[in-house]
């Protein structure tokens, strides 16, 4: 429709994952290396990760447009289907025809066809998209295929796209044998404010023209505010604001112009329902998503930390059976010198812990608390927040970490504030 108008010869702000617009971005130039890496190792499992419309599937079927012509792929987007269901669907879309419905009779198949494309010097490619869906029991399944090989070469490569919910779906204790067989682990972020600005410049400019609209001052800023930096908002955004800006006769986008446009849209309500009511609505803090919190995550953090608590709890008892058992011989008295200090370590762990519970009850009783009436008040938030890394892996059926071997750089990392007082 203003397609002329703009000089464009192509939509720049389209919802389809055309590898032509994918934006180099520093993670997605990382993420797309390493799954190239990933492919030229042939490493059993590649996991590709990133929130809804971050550009996943942009940035596989970039990676599609460079492999080797030799190669066999097949793509899996349904994924609500039970272990059978899927072993069927991977064989489909590899080009397998059969009219049984056994799952050893299907796998017996696959197999074959994997050994076919072997000896003919193919290598065989299963990708699964929206991976997050997949039960624990079909994720092993996907593991099992994974053991189709050779002395030498795996006769399979698997990867597996999906939500950040993926990744701590992998660190439930029951997968531990699949999270080992990935090696390579590429997760796109979303794109800061910088990035959001030099990622409407890359898709004006790839559709032919990068002066097509003028950004007025403050634009910039809402519109990554208002779409937390995340691809597929910005297109959706974008896409009204050349409408408007067509419909007026005008090249140039205001503030209040884009404010108008983003309260109709109300991404705040339509895909962050639970924290707030839009993005016109909020204050400048609130907009920033590592500053919002919920009683969710305060509960997985506690979580996290009890959990790393009672592993160390555990591991002090061994060291304790273990100085039992020497009787506390000459060289073993350091280690029974240090374990007074330790306990008492533990003890202030423990208080800081409890301390953090009552913070964190207080502080969700205060966020839920209806609005107080008569002085203006409002209700409080959680602010300033952060969710770690390792505290994405709690959850209410989270469980002790119970690894082996660690070193001790890994083990200090993840018991994090309480390290000295177990190492």
């Amino acid at each position: 429709m203003y397609l002329g108008y703009f000089n464009f010869h192509t939509k720049p702000f389209e919802l389809l994952p055309d590898p032509g617009f994918l934006f180099p971005s520093p993670a997605h130039k990382k993420a797309l290396a390493y799954l190239e890496y990933g492919l030229y190792v042939q490493s059993g499992f590649i996991l590709l990760t990133g929130e809804v419309g971050a550009g996943k599937t942009t940035l596989i079927r970039s990676l599609l447009g460079k492999v080797p012509r030799s190669t066999t792929i097949a793509k899996i987007f349904n994924t609500k289907v039970n272990s059978t269901q899927l072993v069927r669907m991977i064989n489909d879309d590899f080009g397998l025809e059969s009219s049984s419905t056994d799952k050893a009779d299907l796998l017996r198949e696959l197999y074959a066809f994997l050994i076919e494309q072997y000896a003919a010097k193919r290598r065989s490619v299963l990708i699964i998209d929206e991976a997050q869906n997949l039960e624990p029991e079909q994720l092993e399944e996907v593991r099992l295929l994974s053991n189709l090989e050779t002395d030498s070469h795996k006769l399979l490569q698997i990867i597996l796209v999906g939500q950040p919910e993926l990744r701590d779906k992998l660190r439930s204790p029951e997968l531990m044998q699949l999270r080992q067989r990935i090696l390579v682990h590429c997760h796109l972020p979303p794109l800061s404010a910088q990035e959001t600005e030099r990622y409407i410049r890359h898709r004006l400019e790839q559709a032919g023209n990068g002066e097509a609209l003028v950004w007025m001052e403050g634009t910039m800023e809402l519109l990554h505010a208002a779409s937390r930096g995340i691809p597929r908002l910005i297109n959706i955004a974008c896409d009204y604001a050349l409408l408007e800006a067509y419909t007026a006769g005008s090249r140039e986008i205001s503030r209040a112009s884009l404010e108008k446009i983003l309260r109709q849209l109300d991404f705040e309500v339509q895909f962050w329902p639970e924290e707030g009511s839009g993005p016109q609505n909020q204050p400048a803090q609130d907009k920033n998503p590592a500053a919002k919190t919920t009683d969710k995550r305060a509960a997985a953090r506690l979580i996290h930390h009890i959990n790393v608590l009672t592993e160390a709890v555990s591991h002090l008892i061994q060291r304790v059976s273990r100085l039992e058992e020497a009787a506390c011989p000459p060289g073993n008295r350091g280690d029974a010198a240090g374990l007074h200090s330790r306990l008492e370590a533990l003890e202030q762990a423990l208080a800081l812990l409890g301390q953090e519970a009552s913070s964190g009850a207080a502080r969700y009783e205060e966020e839920t608390a209806p609005p107080l009436s008569g002085n203006g008040e409002q209700e409080q938030r959680i602010d300033n927040v952060e969710q770690r890394p390792e505290d994405a892996s709690a959850g209410e059926t989270a469980q002790p970490n119970t690894r082996q071997g660690d070193s001790r750089p890994d083990r200090e990392r993840e018991l994090g504030p309480y390290a000295h007082a177990f190492l």
